[in-house]
């Protein structure tokens, strides 16, 4: 199991240790944080105001993935929740594509090389469904529509500071794999 030490313990220190402990491959062996008293360290873990108690944007992916700069264009935007976001993106295909084909390949990116980073559903959801969601997004099957074979609108749900957290467990995971 991977040891790790966590230097600050604000909210995503918080919430990597929530990740780590919840992912049962992360094994927390000291916590530090010469800013914060440590009742009310575990105060703050044990109550969560935004994930409870314990039991990204089109500009983004072009830095990411070159090819698509420049290419598409989207938004994301709090909703009525403290900490869940939605991705509405916009995009204008070249090629024709049916939308029941796009989800095919989403939900099978989720299932395969994705699986655990994308989440899929057909049910019917709301923003706070996925307060506490470990992926790093989640598409929204429902939400989306084509308007004709060329220009689709898809929609991916995300809780920005978890599935984060749960990234940097799994970079722990990956970098302890390669000593």
């Amino acid at each position: 199991m991977v040891k790790v030490g966590v230097n600050g313990f604000g909210r995503i220190g918080r919430l990597v240790t929530r990740a780590a402990f919840n992912s049962g491959k992360v094994d927390i062996v000291a916590i530090n944080d010469p800013f914060i008293d440590l009742n009310y360290m575990v105060y703050m873990f044990q109550y969560d105001s935004t994930h409870g108690k314990f039991k990204g944007t089109a500009k983004a992916v072009g830095k990411v993935i070159p090819e698509l700069n420049g290419k598409l264009t989207g938004m994301a935007f709090r909703v009525p929740t403290p900490n869940v976001s939605v991705v509405d993106l916009t995009c204008r295909l070249e090629k024709a594509a049916k939308y029941d084909d796009i989800k095919k390949v989403v939900k099978q990116a989720s299932e395969g090389p994705l699986k655990g980073i994308l989440g899929y559903t057909e049910d019917q959801v709301v923003s706070c469904d996925f307060n506490s969601d470990t992926h790093s997004s989640t598409f929204d099957a429902g939400a989306g529509i084509a308007l004709n074979d060329h220009f689709v609108k898809l929609v991916s749900w995300y809780d920005n500071e978890f599935g984060y957290s749960n990234r940097v467990v799994d970079l722990m995971v990956h970098m302890a794999s390669k000593e």
